[in-house]
């Protein structure tokens, strides 16, 4: 789960902190034995990458594997696995009259500096807040949409990808993906 302030990948200056550092023992989400604890540093792993990216001011659910062909399936641009975010928007972004026109036109695509964005779905929760399904996704893709429609993202934060579900993970705190979660 990874927390505000973070960089999902290698940062670009000293001022960043990738989020791969988490992957300590003592982050570890659940019962694990001394044993297996002491033998844990994945940062130290190699060939550990990133399936799929959060920017700095995101959070939520990121995902590290040594796998190829788990990475591929979660991020490549043909990608039938879902990604599922909650956006919470500036106070009065859902008070206007046009919200379900905004809302079906980020369904049906944005054209954004040559990329056309889009979503699977898109459902108002609340208030504040939008439920995002994205089955691939662009460089600040929700952000980008939003702004296209005149929204503001306050905050943004991916709790699925797939079968692989946020849960009750605490920021900053990770846990091994169980076979059934696998995309």
């Amino acid at each position: 789960n990874k927390p505000l302030g973070y960089v999902s990948c290698q940062p670009e200056d000293d001022s960043q902190t990738p989020a791969i550092k988490l992957l300590t023992a003592e982050n570890h989400f659940g019962t694990m034995s001394q044993k297996n604890a002491s033998k844990i540093e994945p940062h130290k792993l190699p060939k550990l990458a990133v399936a799929g990216r959060l920017d700095v001011n995101s959070t939520g659910l990121l995902v590290f594997t040594q796998c190829g062909a788990t990475a591929a399936k979660i991020i490549r641009p043909n990608s039938q696995v879902e990604k599922e975010y909650l956006v919470r928007l500036n106070k009065d972004d859902l008070k206007n009259d046009d919200v379900s026109e905004r809302l079906e036109k980020l369904r049906k695509g944005i054209e954004c500096s040559g990329d056309l964005l889009k979503a699977v779905s898109v459902k108002k929760l609340n208030s504040q807040q939008l439920q995002v399904i994205l089955n691939y996704g662009k460089h600040h893709h929700i952000r980008r949409m939003m702004n296209a429609v005149g929204w503001h993202v306050q905050a943004l934060k991916r709790v699925r990808i797939g079968n692989l579900h946020l849960g009750n993970l605490a920021p900053g705190t990770w846990r091994y993906i169980k076979e059934d979660e696998l995309p």
